[in-house]
């Protein structure tokens, strides 16, 4: 029965039941309510479904990764489209620059490793050799077996050691890129000592 003063078009929405709700706000209530009519086995089929449903996003990203890199890569020198997105391609531009001195940083940490090792298997051939040689110090010839040098008296195992010095400060000359004459690490020009064995530069 309508309600005095109430117009007809307020009766129908109220509906059958005598609800104000409106149809739409009826349909969301139904949707909330959706996991909560599930039985035992259907809830279990709702779980599996979520989950392959994360996993597909989860390999999703890769992807989107890999399209996004591609993109701005082929856009970054267009100046078309970098109209309006200055800052993104600035942000990217700087991490880009970030990431290289970083990638510098490790060459030149790999190739002071290699140095080192190579400096550390020249010393100890040089110490275990028992080959004649002549004394760096003095010119004096050295023979097989010999523990001071004969000439000024220095021990052989440091007239070895100071052939591998020599010969290590020859190929830090010839090098096109400055290394460290002691190490064989690359060094930069104006550096004052070497940042893997201290030895001084100039």
């Amino acid at each position: 029965m309508k309600m005095e003063n109430e117009t007809p078009k307020e009766a129908v929405a109220k509906g059958v039941g005598g609800s104000d709700a409106s149809p739409s706000s009826k349909a969301m209530e139904v949707g909330h309510r959706a996991s909560d009519i599930l039985n035992g086995d259907e809830r279990a089929q709702e779980e599996e479904l979520r989950a392959r449903i994360r996993d597909v996003e989860e390999r999703r990203v890769p992807w989107e990764t890999k399209l996004g890199a591609s993109l701005y890569d082929a856009t970054k020198d267009d100046p078309v489209l970098r109209e309006g997105r200055e800052e993104l391609y600035a942000s990217l531009e700087e991490l880009d620059a970030e990431r290289a001195g970083y990638e510098a940083e490790l060459d030149a940490l790999r190739a002071a490793a290699r140095a080192r090792v190579d400096r550390e298997r020249l010393l100890a051939q040089a110490v275990e050799d028992d080959a004649p040689f002549d004394c760096p110090f003095c010119g004096r010839h050295i023979a097989s077996g010999d523990r001071f040098c004969a000439g000024c008296g220095r021990p052989v195992e440091e007239g070895r050691r100071e052939l591998v010095a020599r010969m290590l400060s020859e190929q830090y000359e010839a090098a096109e890129d400055p290394v460290c004459p002691a190490c064989g690490s690359p060094v930069r020009e104006g550096d004052r000592f070497c940042i893997s064995c201290g030895a001084k530069l100039a």
